[in-house]
């Protein structure tokens, strides 16, 4: 097996992870819909609207810090 066809399967394998984990926790409706999700509990459209914002800005910061902590400790090591 040459390595762009291990490159080939490994981004494969990544982008069909994604799509089951976006269809199975519905993190994408979540993301869509903060807006008005915010509303609901009463905030206005101005709160709601950072509030989305900050929602979407934590799990971008989240997202990297999970990335470098698999670089830095390991997959099989935090797959444990």
């Amino acid at each position: 097996m040459t390595w762009k066809h291990e490159l080939y399967n490994n981004v494969q394998l990544a982008f069909w992870l994604q799509v089951l984990v976006q269809c199975c926790t519905s993190i994408a409706a979540v993301v869509v819909y903060s807006g008005i999700i915010f509303r609901n509990p009463g905030f206005d459209g101005l709160e709601s609207d950072w509030l989305s914002a900050l929602d979407n800005m934590v799990g971008i910061l989240e997202t990297n810090i999970a990335a470098l902590t698999l670089v830095c400790v390991g997959r099989r090591r935090t797959l444990y």
